[in-house]
């Protein structure tokens, strides 16, 4: 059963138009009737029971016995059933008869967002379709951040894929690796893989580390370079699919939280740029819904599990997770309207923001975007200044984990970026870590303010008494930054 349909569709009624007031009272009254008994019989078996059924089922969160009802219902799916993917009460198996819906052409993927297209392409992936690598990739390289955010099964099912389509799947890499380790030549190898074999193949003997999964990615390299070649008697490729455009504001901030790994920060800037790809194919109207909706579901908030996850300044995560931090979810919104042609304005409403979008708005909390939208808005932040305050958010949370280290890096970027907005946070992380930092250290720090420069240059400008207010906050969190991750309350970035 799928319990709880109507909370996972409750914007769905943005998908039919029904704005003017007094067609919305019509269509509730409607929505609100009781299934005729042909609806029920149809609803019962699992066949489509019309739209207005639909509706019914929808308004009044009945429970329906299959998906299928959902899948093959005769109107075109609206985009707000994209948030179904992303749901973690759905069951397993209502994602799943989505994806093959997607794979057989059952259902149109014109409001498929970049979360259930990464899922349609594992699939093909999984069923031999090579040409779907290059999501695949990604998602392996960003997994190697964090390994356990995602399930053991499903680590390991990936990098078995990948193994398998490079010839060495099942237990033939560990029998190759033994061979070549009591002296034997590389027998059943490919010749163009012994070398990544010889060097770096007993990293993925657990088939679920990170060393593994990027073992798996830098593999995949050389299967698809093969695959073009035709050579090999392994998967075919005719041209290589296209790269999706790269978001780059962020870049400062993701050098400095992925290591300055260039491989890991092109997969960032290539993983925004599929959701920016997707809002710039929608028709302008369209747009920002598409925009505000992946970076900030209303339903939707963080708590510590977020924190220790990364919440707290990488834009990646509020797309991913579709909840994030005031000016991390606003750092998202900004690089993908850039990339998208979609203008995003960020103002600062107390502790959170509110973004707006065309005629679109959506405000983001403390602990998440489940705030009202005032009437009056202050100014628009500049970009620069926005990616200041995604990087604070990005020290507290180092600070919270104990990662001094990386906290000195960020506070140095974030004022390098908006001296006005960032005054003070340098301080902030001496108060909590009275360590002296070692010449390593001094250089780590330096490089974290020499990062890549910004498309725009200079001292950011606009919201100058927002940004100078800012500050004042800086002097009361060194504590609340300091204390153990393990809170009972949503950790603010400027409390807990």
């Amino acid at each position: 059963m799928i319990g709880g349909v109507g909370a996972v569709l409750a914007l769905a009624g943005l998908a039919w138009g029904v704005r003017n007031p007094v067609v919305q009272a019509y269509w509730d009254f409607r929505a609100g009737r009781p299934l005729t008994e042909l609806e029920r019989s149809a609803v019962e078996r699992c066949e489509d029971p019309g739209w207005t059924g639909l509706m019914r089922v929808t308004e009044q969160d009945l429970d329906v016995p299959c998906a299928t009802l959902l899948l093959e219902a005769g109107q075109p799916a609206p985009p707000d059933l994209a948030f179904l993917v992303a749901d973690p009460a759905i069951p397993e198996e209502v994602r799943s008869e989505f994806v093959d819906a997607l794979i057989e052409g059952r259902m149109s993927d014109a409001w498929a967002d970049p979360a259930l297209h990464h899922r349609v392409d594992l699939a093909r992936f999984e069923a031999g379709e090579i040409s779907a690598y290059r999501s695949v990739q990604r998602a392996l390289r960003l997994a190697s951040r964090n390994p356990e955010a995602l399930g053991e099964a499903e680590r390991r099912g990936r990098v078995e894929g990948v193994l398998a389509m490079a010839g060495v799947g099942g237990d033939r890499l560990e029998r190759a690796l033994e061979r070549h380790e009591s002296g034997y030549s590389w027998q059943g190898v490919p010749p163009h893989l012994e070398d990544l074999l010889a060097h770096r193949g007993g990293d993925c003997r657990d088939r679920v580390s990170a060393a593994c999964l990027r073992f798996a990615a830098d593999l995949l390299d050389l299967v698809v370079e093969r695959a073009r070649q035709g050579i090999d008697g392994g998967p075919e490729l005719a041209e290589l699919p296209p790269r999706p455009p790269g978001v780059t504001l962020p870049r400062p901030l993701w050098q400095i939280l992925l290591g300055g790994d260039p491989a890991l920060v092109t997969a960032a800037e290539e993983e925004l740029g599929v959701l920016a790809a997707w809002v710039g194919a929608a028709p302008d109207p369209e747009r920002p819904g598409r925009l505000l909706g992946p970076v900030a579901d209303p339903r939707a908030s963080y708590g510590v599990a977020d924190v220790r996850a990364g919440a707290l300044g990488d834009p990646l995560y509020p797309v991913a997770q579709r909840r994030g931090a005031p000016w991390t979810s606003a750092l998202a919104a900004l690089a993908v309207g850039e990339v998208a042609g979609v203008e995003v304005t960020v103002h600062q409403v107390g502790d959170g923001v509110v973004l707006r979008a065309g005629d679109r708005s959506v405000a983001i909390g403390p602990c998440g975007s489940a705030a009202q939208v005032p009437e009056m808005l202050g100014p628009p932040w500049p970009e620069r200044a926005v990616l200041a305050q995604a990087t604070i958010e990005a020290v507290g949370a180092a600070l919270r984990s104990g990662d001094h280290v990386m906290a000195r890096r960020l506070a140095a970027l974030a004022s390098r970026l908006d001296p006005v907005g960032a005054s003070g946070v340098s301080a902030v992380v001496a108060s909590v870590d009275r360590s002296q930092p070692s010449e390593g250290e001094r250089l780590g720090m330096v490089a974290g303010a020499m990062v890549a420069t910004l498309p725009n240059t200079g001292k950011p400008v606009g919201a100058d008494a927002e940004r100078e207010a800012r500050p004042a906050a800086w002097a009361d969190v060194a504590g609340s930054w300091a204390v153990s991750p393990d809170l009972a309350t949503c950790p603010s970035v400027l409390g807990p």
